[in-house]
Parts: structure tokens; C-alpha cells; sequence
């Protein structure tokens, strides 16, 4: 049974969908922590094409067992690598259909806290995002062997601006990216899920408590206010629950609904009270 919105209607029918969820970000997550760059370590681009492909994502999603959850060694043999905070999204569709989805980072909140005496711009402090194997990194995360340091390698990073396009017309079906370190993959997934199969429209979609797990370390994160029923109910499926009082992410999504061709734009309210703007012909700006 896939997720779709006949897994809005009851408590148990959400909580399989979220389980679900939950289950194909860890195994993704596993995959992940193979990466690294790709001039530098042997066979990055094959894993990143088999990571994409339906056939992988069909063994992938055979994996899932819609019983329990289970421990990282199941998923892979790998520990997490850094991620980032100090990170802006912006989301756009023009009246022409083009879209543009741009994520930018300083890093960590203020980059490397120097600012240019030149440009007076913030320097970042990207270096925080490979693995330090003396596990004295910023966020005392573990390492991973492909994210180790080198001269003149990139760093991984978990920005993931998003464009959907209907498979059908080539249309724009959504766009979305979002601020939040190593929640913004997880952030997409749940936002894109709810508004695409769900059918929640945007808005609702953005403002909805919740959820993250990156694998290691093995539990899951959920937002001050979620839901308890459905807590409770993914206890059952044997995941360890820890709450984030504080928000995961901040959202920007454009959404368009193929049927009656309504495009609507939502800005994640949880850090500043921003809102989503459209320009007229007439070159006014609503907000």
C-alpha cells in the first residue's frame, strides 16, 4: 500500500505513512555516507547514478520493513558527517513556467563569525562540514572515510533545492528548498509528500509539526506540538523519540496544482513572519 490520502484518515493509516517515511530517509541516509567528492574518491559518480535510478529505489524500497524499525547496522555500516545551519532558500515560478530553485550557506549561524573588511560580507566556515577524525568538529558528530579532509577537496552538504515537474506535460508541479542543516533532505521529503501524494495544499503542508531521522545516531527527532497519537503509534514500530523545542527547518515552496492550474506560494513561518510574493503585469508587488 503506498501513501497517498486515503493515509490522512485515521491515526494508525498516518502513523504507517510516517513509518514508511521515516524507514526510506534511513536507508537513503546509508547511502549517503558513501559520498564524498567526487575527484577524489573512487567511484562517487556510479553510486551517485545508482542512488537515482528506479531500479535502485525499487531494492531500496524492498528493505522496508512495515513491521519495525531496526539498528544502523541494518541500513549501513557508516556513521554521520557535519552539516550546517546558516542557510537561506528561495523558491520561483515565472509567468513563462520558468522555475528557479537557489539554497545559500554560510554554514553554521554567522559562517566563520569575520566578516570581509573589503566587502563587508560574512566569510562561511564550510571547512565544519567535512568529517574530522579526532571527532573534534563543531557538532562532535562522528566521520565518515569519503568526507575526510584534503587539499582541494569539496565538502558535503545537504542542500537540496528541489524542481518537480509533471512526468506527463513538463510542467512545473512544485519547487522547494529550505533552511536547516541535516534536516533539509528530510524537510523536503515530508513537505513534498504531504502536498504531492497527500494532497494537502501547500500552505498546510509547510505548517505541519515535523519529523527527522538521519540514522546515526539511531532516533527520531520530532517537533514541540506534534501530534501524540501518532507518537505513540510509531513507538509501536520501535523508534526512540526525542523532541526539538525549538523549529528543524524554515521552507519556501511555490506548488501548482495540475488540474485547475492554481499556483500557490507558502513561506515557512517558524523563524521570521515572512511571507510569499507575487509580481502583477502592472509591476505591483502583493504580499
Amino acid at each position: 500500500m503506498g501513501i497517498n490520502k486515503d493515509s490522512l484518515k485515521d491515526t494508525p493509516l498516518k502513523a504507517l505513512a510516517f513509518h514508511k517515511m521515516i524507514e526510506a530517509i534511513k536507508l537513503s541516509y546509508g547511502e549517503r555516507f558513501k559520498l564524498g567528492d567526487e575527484d577524489f574518491v573512487d567511484g562517487v559518480k556510479e553510486l551517485v547514478e545508482k542512488m537515482i535510478s528506479e531500479e535502485f529505489a525499487e531494492y531500496l524500497r524492498g528493505k522496508i520493513d512495515l513491521t519495525k524499525t531496526h539498528d544502523i547496522e541494518y541500513y549501513a555500516n557508516a556513521t554521520e558527517a557535519a552539516h550546517d545551519q546558516g542557510t537561506a532558500h528561495v523558491s520561483v515560478l515565472s509567468p513563462e513556467g520558468d522555475a528557479v530553485s537557489v539554497t545559500s550557506t554560510v554554514n553554521t549561524y554567522f559562517g566563520s563569525l569575520t566578516v570581509s573588511e573589503s566587502t563587508g560580507i560574512i566569510w562561511n566556515n564550510d571547512m565544519a562540514d567535512f568529517s574530522l577524525f579526532d571527532d573534534s568538529n563543531i557538532f562532535g558528530l562522528k566521520a565518515t572515510v569519503p568526507n575526510k579532509v584534503q587539499a582541494g577537496t569539496r565538502p558535503l552538504s545537504s542542500m537540496a533545492p528541489v524542481i518537480f515537474v509533471d512526468k506527463k506535460t513538463g510542467s512545473v508541479r512544485m519547487i522547494i528548498g529550505n533552511a536547516g542543516g541535516c534536516r533539509i533532505t528530510t524537510t523536503n521529503i515530508q513537505v513534498a509528500v504531504r502536498n504531492l501524494w497527500m494532497g494537502q495544499d501547500i500552505e498546510d503542508a509547510v505548517r505541519e509539526k515535523r519529523l527527522h531521522h538521519q540514522l546515526d545516531p539511531n532516533y527520531l527527532v520530532y517537533e514541540f506540538g506534534y501530534p501524540q497519537d501518532i507518537l505513540e503509534e510509531l513507538k509501536k514500530y520501535g523508534h526512540e523519540l526525542k523532541i526539538k523545542d525549538t523549529f528543524m527547518s524554515v521552507v519556501q515552496a511555490v506548488s501548482r496544482n495540475m488540474r485547475t492550474g492554481e499556483i500557490n506560494g507558502f513561506s515557512d513561518e517558524r523563524k521570521f513572519p515572512g511571507k510569499a510574493m507575487f509580481y502583477t503585469t502592472e509591476e505591483d508587488v502583493y504580499m
